[in-house]
């Protein structure tokens, strides 16, 4: 289906919701996601939703600090370095923390048994944390051993500082500075240079301008050997830890990565709810009998709460069932039909993947095998095939693959051809869909095609809103009356000249005038109709807010 989803912006959505993950175990969870096959895991994906979203309402958001993808690191064959095991004891830790968080509240069962499933690694939390400091250093107590070389070394550099304070005191007509310094591990003073056999020992180095030399004294030669050796030792012991960290890790990593894979899915869970707040989504329902009602459902990428726009996103109505499962949607150019067509496609796609949905409360949602789409235009250069053909390619492999439970969205079916073969070639393709069983959604600009949709019973009309008065679609979608194309009026508005408008409107003839016309006043009368229902509700939700506040 992954294709398919494609066409719908689903990926795109994905990518939306994803920025709300807090790791990238959370953002590559959100991308995985596709639209479930069965009733009851769409339910249980949308519940857990439902769960996450009361959760962060409630009690915040999740201890998600730290938690990031350790696979690659443990699926290297060599031993991990501090640095890189020090990742995985802050991933680790998130994910006990989110495991504490979650099992110790009863309020949120669905998390809870999410969160069960996260490994309980106290215990080798507990051991690692013996080893790091607060800042992901060594402790200087990560070993007895490594404790015992680090109080040696210290006492044999004081020795050494000691040693060289005295020489430079016996010797300070000769010293540049009195300034002990390291060279290579070996602690040195710097001598001027015309006084270099002043102090017999190794010469390491000479400063840039020449005028110093850096000399480890024949009496420190010793004491910086003991103090090299002490510092090998060191490293093997901090070698010896290294390999005993990551053995600790390596023995773990099944229940490592677990516990990081299922928390990454619960940081999805929470920027699908993060997300869910921002477009004011609600939870739907389910069926296996191929009712589909969205209500009030906005595109997610067009939402002004979301997208940095001033224009609000016009909702759409649609509703579909066994009695009626296909719509046919007409309307003027750029008034909204592929929109409302993608809108429908997309939601579904969204819910059935537990993603939130951005609809009104009491939206239904059928369980569907599969999302077919036929949007845009496909023209093949290299396969020879025009724009039309190209599309019928696509359809026949529509019409191979689709079942009784497919939703079937078809773009402009029928155009690009001869208009009454096409139109001819549109009703036998619905005809054959409804035949199968399959919901559908078609919009076209073919008049043939509206006045098949009215002699059907199993199919339902539907218009987009446009505003004769300001010349601009509204993208409102009106069911139950076909749609006008307005391409004279577009035209008009463009500024195609009088002349040629006046010749087209005479080539129409005065029957399709009065029917143009008897198809607008039924548009405004079903416009009217909407806003006095929708200002009903309003008044209708004051009253019981009223009411409820008098009890």
């Amino acid at each position: 289906m992954k294709p398919l989803l494609h066409e719908l912006e689903f990926d795109r959505v994905l990518t939306l919701i994803a920025t709300e993950a807090k790791s990238t175990l959370g953002k590559d969870a959100v991308s995985r996601r596709r639209p479930l096959s069965t009733l009851t895991a769409c339910e249980g994906a949308q519940a857990d939703l439902a769960d996450m979203r009361r959760f962060v309402h409630t009690e915040g958001l999740l201890p998600l600090a730290g938690l990031t993808d350790v696979a690659p690191l443990l699926a290297r064959e060599t031993v991990l370095e501090l640095e890189e095991s020090w990742v995985i004891v802050r991933a680790i830790r998130s994910t006990q923390a989110m495991r504490e968080t979650l099992t110790r509240i009863d309020r949120f069962p669905r998390l809870k048994t999410i969160a069960e499933a996260i490994p309980e690694l106290d215990e080798l939390v507990g051991k690692l944390n013996k080893f790091f400091t607060r800042d992901g250093k060594l402790r200087e107590d990560a070993s007895s051993e490594l404790r015992s070389i680090r109080q040696k070394v210290q006492q044999k550099r004081n020795a050494v500082q000691r040693l060289l304070n005295d020489v430079m005191n016996r010797n300070s007509e000769a010293i540049q500075e009195p300034l002990i310094v390291l060279r290579g591990d070996r602690y040195c003073v710097p001598v001027r240079a015309d006084h270099r056999n002043s102090i017999p020992g190794i010469l390491h180095e000479r400063s840039g301008s020449g005028a110093s030399v850096f000399i480890e004294p024949m009496q420190a030669i010793e004491l910086n050997n003991d103090l090299a050796d002490l510092l090998l030792q060191e490293r093997e012991e901090i070698a010896r830890i290294t390999r005993f960290i990551s053995q600790l890790i390596v023995d773990a990593a099944d229940d490592v990565l677990l516990a990081t894979r299922t928390s990454g899915e619960l940081d999805a869970l929470q920027a699908c709810a993060i997300f869910a707040d921002s477009v004011n989504a609600s939870r739907p329902s389910f069926n296996d009998d191929r009712r589909l009602h969205l209500i009030d459902a906005r595109h997610p990428l067009l939402d002004e709460r979301v997208q940095t726009t001033d224009q609000p996103v016009v909702p759409v109505t649609v509703e579909l069932n066994g009695a009626m499962p296909a719509l046919i949607i007409s309307g003027p150019n750029a008034g909204g039909k592929t929109i409302a067509l993608k809108t429908t496609g997309l939601l579904v796609a969204m819910a059935m993947s537990g993603l939130p949905l951005p609809a009104a409360d009491g939206s239904m949602i059928p369980i569907v095998d599969a999302i077919h789409v036929l949007v845009g235009d496909d023209q093949s250069v290299l396969e020879h095939l025009s724009t039309f053909s190209a599309y019928l390619v696509r359809l026949k492999n529509v019409i191979a693959r689709a079942t009784k439970r497919s939703l079937v969205l078809l773009d402009e079916l029928g155009s690009g051809t001869d208009p009454e073969e096409g139109a001819a070639l549109a009703a036998a393709v619905i005809e054959y869909f409804l035949d199968r069983g399959a919901l559908l959604i078609v919009t076209t600009h073919l008049s043939s095609v509206k006045s098949f949709a009215m002699n059907d019973s199993r199919v339902v009309n539907a218009s987009m809103e446009f505003d004769s008065a300001t010349g601009q679609p509204t993208y409102r979608l009106i069911s139950g009356i076909p749609g006008r194309s307005r391409a004279l009026e577009v035209a008009q508005i463009i500024g195609l000249p009088s002349p040629i408008l006046a010749r087209a409107r005479e080539r129409l003839g005065t029957r399709y005038v009065e029917v143009d016309q008897l198809v607008s006043m039924l548009q405004n009368k079903m416009s009217n109709v909407l806003e006095q229902s929708a200002e009903l509700e309003k008044r209708q939700a004051a009253v019981e807010e009223e009411r409820q506040a008098m009890e």
